[in-house]
């Protein structure tokens, strides 16, 4: 607290008196803070918050230097301070005016010229001067805080000095010039004669020894050296090392003693002293709530939405007691009102003739809805108020804004000050317009009062702004309206009729009971417009009787208030006055010699007078029960009242009791005529007094209840809000939707449209305005008559239908006429408008109301974002109590600020991802449904949801109000923290082995082939010291770890409920998984149905990337966008990926600090990165033009451009291929792993390029082109091979690309090297590499197929089957799938062949009509092949007539083209020649497929050659010869492609075989056909094909005439739905064998 004082009040902290010393006055001027502030202002640039970094680090170092020279920092003014040297027994003026000067002089050498990190150039002027001054403490009684002020001749001196200054100056004036030895220093005179500028110190400068002695007879180098003497000395333009907030940290024994104590003793004194209660009288209340809660000052730091007052008076010119006597009462003054109407004072500054405060509304603890209306009020009362003789001048600025409010300075003399633009802009307000009361457009809109209370005031250039907007001149006491009132004629009429009925009966003795109305009371809804009509009703008040008008406030309802404040009308000051006067005037109404004790009692009681009584007398009575006190009152009522007069009294509901008494005797004996408001709504409150509402009761007050006003009326009153001419018809319907006709409703929901941007005013001619549709009102309703009279529904109505039949006059006379329009903006939402306004401001009462270490759980909770996990929240409290959190939760949860969002953390095994628990809707909160969790031992007593795991704000606007309040420096360090937090707990899932990703947030861990940086080893074992203290503070949370083996147990037991078909999945599950083959890496099991690596992941960079942003870290969060793109690719969600991207090349794109400080060659490969990203998206989403564009522009980016010319092609195939087989056979150490570092990251980026490259050239069919980008990434990879990732991307690639050559010696030399690598690989893969090693493993596979080594390939694909489970290219799943059911199909492993299906095809996580498709046609491809049956006929017709138009749309076509030939065969087969009408279109679509050598087509092929032969055996039976010419045509063709294409899949061979024997047999080469059916049963035993074997050898016997007859059509006999036979009846090891088709011969034979 002492630092937060001068030295002067630290050691005279209880004198008031005014003191007098000779000082040396220097003040401080920082120039540029305006600039600077206006910079900072701007969006991106840190706010408030650095603008106060830069400060304290500027000033501190400044005030530092100082209290070195032993002067004292009286005050901080933003950019300012006044410091002070006292002349005292040891050092004369001289000496202290030297010491002055030579402080100066340091100051100006060492921080004279600084440059910001925007740009903005700080400078320094210094002004000095000497003399007699005048200090005083002002304020200290009950209702204010002590303040301090100097006066005095040296005060104007150095105002006028620092006016006269320059920046880089130091000036004295001519009182300080003449204690000055003049050859100690290098000077140049000023024009005026008055001033002085010192430029440096001469020759014979004797100040050293004198600084030395006086600081010590022994110096200590450690006394002598300042703390900041690491700061460098400002060489050129540049301020660095500056961080006196280190030195504040250091709480040493020998740090206080040996530098705070030769610093500033006064601090050391006031710590060891009790002094510091009394300097509690100086503190602002939230720096005494920090005292008293013991919260560090930097709690005190925040960003918050207040209102800043800005006063300014001028006074006459006064001696130096009178001056501190007016400045006392004006402090008084304004330290009452401000407090009354929820404010605090926080600076009073004193120059010359102006007198400074500076009052903030909406601090800390001080958070009002209202508070831009209590600034506005608070502001018209001190106007009012400050009238004293020797004030001249009252100047108020008003504005709102968001501000630093906090703690500035230096750690040894600080002050709580708020700064920002919206406190700059008040104090330029305040200058600009002398003795007015103005406000920004802000402050206007958010006070919520009448408009016409303000005056739109003449623009003025502001100094620092260079779009104030509208400013705006406030009077309350200006209550006349410009519009008419609407609606509201009846009641109107009903107040002027009883008006005049009193006024009649006030001039007769004698009223009847029934005649003896003097009181209306409008009764009505809050926002029904009370107010406006009472302003209206006074205003058709007759001029002749006087009208009092009282607004009644929350403090009023004290005993006996009112009645004080309608007699203080007539007292003429009584609330202000002293209460000699309220007496005097008392005395002069009644004679006070002849009342009783009881009724001095009474008159003391009523209007608060201190008239004496009787030493004994005592009364406990109500006074206003006793007769003669009733008669005493209407005496002195009847004497104060000369003549007849309205009492207006709005909020009339506050009225106490006892006033209430003393108006009914008022209005009985026809004193006054009362005219209140009050709400309806309270009427029925139990808090709302019972006399008050028998008062309201009384037959005296007419009542007028009062409701929305008439619809027709709405489009004008919003004209009239707006003050426009037309309004659009949206907005009246809204309004009339949802406002009930309350004006008040109305004009809060337009304010919040303004405020919103959502309505703007244009200026349109009349003609365009009906064009839109616009309502226009007629004039009378917009503009007062000059009559004054009332509108009248009569004359509205007129105007409705003068509006309606003018449409045509109005197009001829006034259709140019321009006119003012209200637009709604396109984005307007009427749902956002509609949140409550006030709800901030209760959060922020809420917020203030919490504990020290509350708040702080909120700020770290509110840096996670809406919904957080406590783990995370705990790591970035770091707080060791767990009780002490569990003690904050439970309160935050009780006072419903935080809410359970349901956590399962029985089986949760990730610190970062948390399961959902199912929420349980009939709990009554608070209440937590996570699941795991149990109370911590030592916290028995404390609810269960105290310990809740996973949590969310109940509001989302708390959330953002407390994130608002952070500093951007505490926002950095908690981001910080949460990113530290992802980035040591971010790791696999127990499936996976729970160990660190191979690369995350753009870091490598050592996998085996790349080596870890320093900063990841580090890491890495943080993660591994802390996994035990992990699971200990976790405590019930990770109990479940402890029963991972149950889980597997548990799954075993229910494996006998299990249905057949999943049984036979979990049997080849584990087959697959248990199966062993030496030549496969150990991840070649790895099960991904089980993995949440996914989710994991998903959730990291989801978080991470805020955390990146505010943590600063550009590089980082680079990476972390385009990885969480690349990974959300991987995970089907290409339009995350594409928004991802467009945000990291806005933010890339718009850091130009970036590049201007990167190597031309490092900034391009960045945004080729995200080129490249770009391309892989559009590839994804099917627009290969635009991924090609992006692609090649992501080469040229990367200095490697793709060639395009078919020669450069052919030439950088030949440079690759070359290069190639100098790495795999001859020279591998001059081509493998050459690079690392940043150049082997580079060439990282261009291989994944090239790979996506590949893959573009693969779909467009480019071979050329896919071959040359294969070549060349597996080349950049090999320089670095360290990518485990792209590694196998670029060998599945090149082996793909020589197994469609038929290059298959280096398909096997390739399959080597990736095996080579696959066991360098340590660990297992995560999920980002399990699609590369599927891809890789696939084409190995597909190439072992296509060699023709089944056993292997069959093996193989069985063992990376599990890898294949979640992978998300779809095309090598399918691949893979495709062949290994082929392959099973051989061996005849059909219900194997139905679990996969089922599995891999049905069942998996990447389902859809396509996976469906696929399904049907391998069940159709086991019932033509087997004659088993998966699914019969119809249910795959069902399915087609079902679905079939939704897989043709499908990105894999090649799923409904072989379903369509299997169903069009299966016809075929079983002659429903009917049925396969339906299928011959698609048949002949099929005709015209492109020939290409792929498996799918090969397939299909032959399905439709056996289709064609049946057709043919058919028209041979038919003799239809055209049909047969045809036919025999087609097959022509169909057997020269599938010649060609048989031989790159040697296992379709011996099936091409047999259907070529077939066609030479119905053709009577019976010979030759024979001689093609021996090639075909040699083919299939070659390749093991059971199933072609046993087909063979059926139709070998048929046509020998050798077959069994009952064989002949068993295949054909078993199609019907009671036939059928089972797949699961067929087991080829148990000997069951099948009976295939019967291949047709023509009858002739």
């Amino acid at each position: 607290m002492a630092s937060l004082v001068p030295d002067e009040i630290i050691y005279k902290h209880s004198d008031y008196t005014v003191r007098c010393y000779e000082t040396a006055l220097m003040f401080i001027d920082v120039s540029g803070f305006t600039d600077l502030c206006e910079t900072y202002t701007k969006a991106g640039q840190g706010g408030p918050s650095r603008l106060t970094q830069v400060l304290n680090l500027y000033i501190g170092a400044m005030v530092q230097e100082i209290l070195t020279h032993k002067g004292d920092v009286l005050k901080f003014s933003g950019d300012a301070f006044l410091c002070m040297w006292k002349k005292s027994p040891k050092l004369n003026m001289q000496d202290v005016v030297h010491t002055a000067i030579d402080c100066g002089l340091l100051i100006q050498k060492n921080y004279g010229r600084y440059i910001t990190d925007v740009g903005v150039i700080l400078k320094v002027k210094i002004a000095i001067s000497a003399g007699l001054s005048h200090f005083s403490i002002i304020g200290g009684h009950e209702q204010c805080q002590s303040h301090y002020v100097i006066v005095g001749q040296p005060v104007w001196d150095v105002k006028m000095a620092e006016y006269m200054s320059t920046a880089g100056d130091v000036l004295t004036s001519a009182s300080a010039w003449m204690y000055v030895n003049e050859s100690e220093y290098c000077t140049q005179p000023c024009g005026d004669g008055r001033h002085t500028k010192v430029l440096g110190v001469g020759a014979t400068w004797k100040r050293v020894q004198k600084l030395h002695s006086s600081v010590s007879m022994n110096p200590d180098p450690e006394l002598i050296k300042p703390p900041y003497s690491e700061y460098p000395q400002m060489e050129g333009n540049s301020l660095t090392g500056i961080n006196y907030r280190e030195f504040s940290r250091k709480n040493s024994f020998y740090t206080i003693t040996k530098v705070l104590l030769p610093v500033r003793p006064a601090v050391i004194t006031a710590m060891r002293s009790d002094w510091w209660a009394a300097l509690r009288r100086y503190m602002v209340p939230p720096i005494i709530r920090a005292v008293d809660n013991d919260e560090p000052m930097d709690f005190l730091t925040e960003i918050r939405h207040v209102v800043v007052v800005f006063l300014n008076i001028i006074t006459r010119t006064v001696t130096e007691d009178v001056l501190i006597e007016v400045v006392d009462n004006a402090y008084k003054i304004v330290c009452c009102v401000t407090s009354k109407t929820g404010g605090l004072v926080n600076k009073v500054s004193m120059f010359d003739k102006d007198m400074m405060f500076l009052m903030v509304f909406g601090l800390r603890g001080l958070k009002h809805e209202d508070e831009a209306q209590n600034a506005l009020l608070c502001a018209n009362k001190l106007k009012e108020y400050l009238n004293d003789v020797n004030i001249t001048i009252v100047s108020i600025g008003v504005t709102s804004g968001s501000t630093y409010c906090g703690v500035v300075g230096h750690v040894l003399r600080r002050e709580y000050t708020v700064i920002g633009s919206a406190v700059n802009k008040a104090a330029r307000l305040m200058m600009a317009y002398p003795n007015k009361v103005t406000c920004d457009k802000e402050t206007f809109l958010r006070s919520k009062l009448d408009q016409n209370f303000f005056k739109l005031m003449e623009a003025k250039i502001l100094k620092g702004f260079s779009n104030p907007g509208p400013i705006y001149e406030f009077n309350r006491t200006r209550i006349s309206y410009s519009h008419p009132i609407l609606g509201r004629e009846e009641e109107l009429q009903v107040y002027q009729t009883t008006l005049m009925s009193a006024i009649e009966q006030y001039s007769r003795k004698f009223t009847r009971y029934r005649d003896h109305k003097f009181g209306v009371a409008i009764i009505g809804s809050r926002l029904s417009g009370k107010t406006r009509l009472m302003v209206e009703c006074i205003n058709i008040t007759p001029k002749y009787i006087e009208v009092d008008h009282i607004i009644l406030t929350e403090k009023d309802s004290k005993q006996f208030k009112v009645i004080r404040l309608i007699m203080g009308r007539l007292f003429k000051g009584i609330g202000q006055s002293s209460r000699e006067n309220r007496e005097s005037r008392i005395r002069y109404t009644v004679d006070m010699t002849s009342l009783t004790p009881l009724e001095i009692y009474a008159v003391n009681t009523i209007f608060d007078c201190r008239f004496p009584l009787p030493e004994h007398f005592e009364y406990h009575g109500d006074i206003l029960e006793e007769y003669q006190v009733k008669v005493l009152m209407q005496n002195i009522f009847e004497s104060s009242f000369k003549e007849f007069r309205v009492i207006a009294i709005g909020e009339a509901q506050r009225i106490d009791d006892d006033s209430w008494k003393l108006i009914i005797l008022m209005l009985q004996n026809k004193i006054i005529f009362l005219l209140l408001t009050t709400n309806s709504t309270m009427l029925v409150h139990t808090f709302f007094l019972a006399f008050s509402s028998n008062s309201l009761s009384n037959h005296m007050i007419v009542k007028v209840h009062i409701a929305g006003i008439d619809r027709r009326y709405l489009s004008a009153l919003a004209c009239q809000l707006l003050d426009v001419q037309a309004v659009p018809s949206e907005l009246d319907k809204v309004i009339e939707s949802a406002s009930d006709g309350l004006p008040g409703w109305i004009q809060n929901f337009l304010i919040c449209l303004v405020q919103r941007e959502q309505l703007t005013m244009v200026t349109v001619p009349r003609s365009q305005a009906l064009d839109t549709g616009a309502l226009i009102p007629p004039s009378t309703l917009l503009k007062k008559s000059e009559n004054k009279q009332s509108i009248t529904s009569e004359s509205f109505l007129l105007g409705s239908k003068y509006y309606k039949k003018s449409d045509i006059s109005i197009s001829d006379e006034h259709q140019n006429d321009i006119i003012q329009m209200a637009v709604l903006s396109k984005y307007y939402n009427f749902e956002d408008v509609k949140v409550d306004m006030k709800m901030d401001v209760l959060i922020l009462k809420t917020y203030d109301s919490l504990t020290p270490f509350e708040k702080m759980l909120l700020k770290c909770a509110s840096v996670l974002g809406d919904t957080f996990s406590r783990r995370m929240l705990i790591h970035l409290m770091q707080c060791d109590s767990q009780r002490k959190i569990a003690q904050a939760v439970a309160k935050l949860f009780s006072i419903r600020v935080l809410e359970c969002e349901g956590g399962d953390f029985t089986r949760d095994y990730s610190r970062v991802l948390v399961h959902s628990a199912p929420i349980r809707r009939d709990a009554s909160l608070p209440f937590c449904f996570c699941m795991g969790i149990k109370p911590l031992p030592n916290c028995g007593d404390l609810p269960l949801y105290a310990f809740c795991g996973y949590m969310k704000f109940r509001h989302t606007l708390f959330r953002t109000t407390t994130y608002d309040l952070l500093t951007e420096c505490q926002k950095g360090e908690m981001h910080t923290r949460a990113l530290l937090y992802l980035e040591r707990y971010t790791r696999k899932c127990v499936t996976c082995g729970a160990g660190c990703f191979s690369q995350l947030f753009g870091l490598r861990c050592d996998d085996g082939l790349k080596k870890e940086s320093d900063e990841l080893k580090l890491t890495h074992e943080q993660i591994r010291t802390m996994n035990a203290e992990t699971k200990i503070s976790e405590g019930n949370i990770y109990a479940a770890l402890e029963n991972i083996t149950d889980i597997g147990s548990c799954s075993r037991r229910n494996s006998d409920k299990l249905t057949a078909s999943e049984a036979d999945m979990r049997r080849v599950s584990r087959s697959m998984q248990n199966r062993k083959d030496t030549k496969i890496p150990s991840f070649s099991s790895v099960d991904l149905n089980s993995c949440e690596c996914m989710p994991i992941l998903l959730a990291a960079y989801s978080q991470a990337i805020g955390h990146c942003q505010w943590a600063g870290d550009h590089e980082k969060l680079f990476d972390t966008y385009l990885e969480y793109a690349d990974l959300s690719i991987l995970n089907n969600n290409t339009p995350r990926a594409i928004h991802l991207l467009s945000e990291v090349e806005t933010i890339f794109k718009g850091n130009r600090n970036l590049k201007e400080t990167s190597a031309k060659w490092v900034y391009d490969s960045k945004l080729a990165r995200i080129y490249s990203l770009r391309g892989a998206c559009l590839l994804e989403c099917g627009d290969v033009k635009q991924a090609r564009e992006n692609l090649f522009e992501a080469m040229k980016l990367f200095s490697d451009p793709f060639p395009e010319s078919a020669n450069s092609i052919k030439l950088q195939n030949c440079k690759k291929s070359f290069s190639q087989l100098m790495a795999l056979y001859f020279a591998p150490q001059m081509y493998i792993a050459i690079e690392s570092g940043l150049v082997g990251d580079f060439y990282d980026k261009i291989t994944l390029t090239l790979n996506r490259l590949f893959k573009l050239f693969t779909v467009c069919k480019e071979m050329s082109n896919a071959s040359l980008a294969a070549k060349w990434s597996l080349n950049y990879a090999l320089k670095t091979d360290s990518n485990f990732r792209l590694m196998c991307m670029s060998y599945g690639n090149m082996i793909s690309v020589y197994r469609q050559m038929k290059k298959f010696r280096l398909c096997h030399r390739l399959e080597t090297k990736a095996r080579e690598m696959c066991q360098r690989k340590r660990g297992r893969v995560d999920l980002m590499e399990v699609y590369a090693v599927g891809h890789l493993y696939t084409n190995i596979f597909l190439y072992n197929v296509q060699r023709g080594n089944k056993i292997i390939s069959l093996e193989f694909g069985l063992s990376v089957m599990r890898i294949m489970t979640s992978l998300s290219d779809v095309r090598t799943r399918e691949s893979l799938i495709f062949w290994i059911l082929e392959l099973l199909l051989t061996e005849l492993r059909v219900q194997q062949m139905v679990s996969i299906m089922k599995e891999f095809i049905y069942l998996n996580e990447h389902y859809d009509v396509s996976s469906e498709a696929w399904y049907y046609y391998y069940a159709m491809a086991i019932y033509l092949d087997t004659g088993f049956c998966v699914e019969s006929y119809r249910a795959c017709e069902t399915f087609y007539m079902e679905k079939g138009e939704m897989f043709l749309r499908s990105k894999t076509p090649e799923a409904a083209w072989n379903f369509f030939a299997c169903m069009w065969l299966f016809t075929m087969r079983v002659g429903l020649w009917e049925k396969s009408i339906m299928w011959n279109e698609k048949i002949e679509q099929i005709r015209h497929i492109e020939s290409v050598n792929h498996e799918y087509y090969t397939s299909l092929m032959l399905r439709l050659v056996e289709g064609y032969l049946i057709d043919l055996v058919r028209e041979l039976n038919n003799r239809n010869i055209k049909n047969i010419i045809n036919i025999v045509k087609l097959l022509k063709n169909l057997f020269a492609e599938l010649d060609v294409a048989s031989k790159h899949i040697p296992i379709f061979r011996s099936r091409y075989y047999l259907f070529s024997a077939y066609y030479h047999y119905i053709r009577r080469k019976k010979h030759r056909a024979f001689g093609i059916l021996n090639k075909a049963t040699q083919c299939a035993k070659k390749y093991s094909d059971k199933l072609m074997i046993i087909w063979i050898e059926h139709n070998r016997l048929y046509w020998k005439r050798s077959l069994n007859p009952r064989l002949e059509n068993y295949w054909a006999e078993h199609v019907e739905s009671d036939t059928l036979l089972s797949y699961k009846s067929f087991d080829a090891e148990m000997g069951r064998k099948i009976i295939p088709y019967t291949l047709p011969l023509p009858k002739i034979f």
